[in-house]
């Protein structure tokens, strides 16, 4: 007999889902692992990335079916008295013991209450194989199990494949696992490194059962229970809970309900499973993304990509005609004008006619292509950035990182166009400049005076030194003011060139993050949002 799960029911299992703090955390594992996937799926090892989404699956299906009913599997290997125990836990003649089972592919379920169908359904137990446990004499008794769903799995040692997938396919869907051995075989190691060990996990959802203790003394029950501790620890199970019964005697069964009455009544296994499970996927999925790198525009910064690049856009020379420009044009303004006047003859390499714009846009013009060396620094700088920033990382992420490394390299020229160009080059002349020729004027009327002064009175006898003074101060302040010139244009010129060049190295750093370097940093980016999507 077979009954639907109540809407009460219902209704309130899936009301204390939505309200438990245990739910939204796996609701945070389960969008940060469906993210992880959308962004990265290609990048996850094939089987890593079937298994999460198959984990993803199943999540999202087992929080649908609601958490009214707890699912807890009987799983071991052949004679270590499953069926026996399965049939002393409900108390009934349910499962054959001591003969081949007429369908032992497939499961046997008891449960206790109303509702469960639907589990059952996604459990893809036959209805044949389902019973109910409870009657009009025994439902106090039975009420602390109300429900459970208990499972008798094929044996997972069984020589038939097809017995041993559907064991596999079960363990990895129930809340909860007994794992029942026996005093022959609890030492399989098939058992521990296939089935234990993998599912450290989840050890808060697993007990094991040494059963068939009645054909051990109490000193050998003592040793096996000793030992079997053991094997749990060394294997990061001690958590595990360990009971020793007897399915013929009935030795440990009540102690065995206990617990089963406990899980169901605590109502939190199957949110604890689900999020173990997540929990194993997610570290595994954040194991092979690696972890992140450094920043690239602070790689960019301390790595020798922003000298190089900064040299094949010619910023050094372009600081070189700033400066040397500055010179020239200060020391024609500036300069002693007697000798400025005789040099105003030679030619101007950018030209005397153009306007401040142009001579802007000249210094640019005059900076030469990127030769061939200057490429190859590039190329190797961006490959020893790209090791740095993908050396905690997967190869996977390593070689979409070098891809895209090769696909920004095609793009080197337009970067330093954009970097060069964009930058305003000041060609306007400083107001010192100006105040210096009017005070080289000056000194320059000065000087003639006197010595005009000089000469009229070595004519009329009248020579004084009034006009010996004047010439004297006129030579002086000349001279003076040609050192004071000098010393300013060349400080004036340093100080302009290193300000082209922060600027114009800025601009490349920046123009690298935003062009030549956006596909690194759009790879590096998706790994990152993976990353913190899996820490969620």
């Amino acid at each position: 007999m077979t009954t639907t799960q109540t809407g009460d029911q219902s209704s309130v299992a899936a009301k204390s889902a939505e309200q438990s703090p245990a739910s939204d955390r796996i609701d945070q594992r389960l969008a940060g692992i469906e993210t992880a996937l959308r962004i990265s799926r290609s990048r996850f090892s094939p089987g890593l990335a079937r298994e999460a989404g198959a984990a993803v699956r199943k999540t999202r299906e087992r929080m649908e079916l609601g958490l009214g009913h707890t699912v807890v599997a009987l799983a071991g290997a052949t004679g270590s008295g499953k069926s026996s125990m399965f049939n002393a836990v409900t108390g009934l003649d349910i499962t054959r013991v001591g003969a081949r089972r007429p369908t032992t592919s497939v499961p046997t379920a008891c449960v206790w209450g109303p509702g469960g169908d639907e589990v059952l359904e996604w459990l893809k137990v036959p209805a044949n194989r389902r019973t109910r446990r409870e009657s009009a004499l025994d439902a106090d008794d039975q009420k602390p199990l109300h429900g459970l769903i208990l499972l008798d799995l094929p044996d997972y040692d069984s020589v038939a494949t097809a017995h041993r997938a559907e064991s596999d396919r079960l363990v990895g869907l129930v809340d909860l696992l007994i794992w029942v051995v026996d005093p022959q075989k609890y030492a399989d190691a098939r058992l521990h490194e296939n089935y234990l060990q993998p599912m450290a996990s989840n050890a808060k959802n697993m007990l094991v059962v040494l059963n068939q203790i009645d054909t051990l003394t109490r000193d050998e029950q003592d040793q096996c229970r000793t030992e079997l501790a053991r094997l749990l620890a060394d294997g990061g199970l001690s958590e595990v809970p360990l009971e020793l019964t007897s399915a013929r005697t009935g030795a440990g069964i009540r102690d065995v309900r206990a617990r089963l009455a406990a899980a169901v009544q605590e109502g939190e296994v199957s949110r604890r499973r689900v999020a173990a499970d997540l929990g194993d996927v997610g570290d595994r999925m954040r194991a092979e993304l690696g972890e992140p790198g450094p920043a690239v525009d602070e790689l960019v910064r301390t790595s020798g990509l922003s000298d190089a690049l900064s040299e094949a856009a010619g910023v050094p020379a372009i600081e070189e005609t700033v400066r040397t420009d500055y010179v020239r044009r200060s020391y024609r303004v500036t300069g002693w004008p007697p000798l400025t006047w005789m040099q105003s003859a030679r030619p101007d390499p950018l030209g005397r006619e153009h306007g401040e714009q142009d001579r802007a846009d000249l210094i640019r013009a005059s900076t030469p292509a990127p030769t061939k060396a200057q490429h190859a620094r590039v190329s190797r700088a961006t490959r020893e950035l790209g090791e740095q920033a993908t050396r905690t990382l997967s190869g996977p992420w390593k070689d979409a990182v070098s891809d895209a490394e090769r696909a920004g390299s095609y793009q080197l020229g337009d970067t330093i166009d954009q970097a060069v160009t964009g930058v305003t080059i000041p060609t306007v002349r400083p107001g010192w400049w100006q105040g210096v020729r009017l005070l080289q004027w000056l000194a320059l009327l000065v000087t003639v005076a006197g010595i005009v002064w000089l000469i009229v009175g070595a004519f009329t006898g009248g020579v004084g030194p009034a006009a010996i003074f004047l010439t004297g101060g006129g030579i002086v302040g000349s001279i003076i003011l040609c050192l004071i010139a000098a010393a300013a244009r060349r400080s004036g010129a340093r100080r302009r060139a290193d300000e082209v060049g922060a600027e114009l190295r800025a601009a490349v750093e920046k123009a690298a993050g935003s062009n030549f370097l956006a596909p690194v940093i759009e790879v590096l980016s998706e790994h990152d949002e993976a990353y913190r999507a899996l820490r969620s």
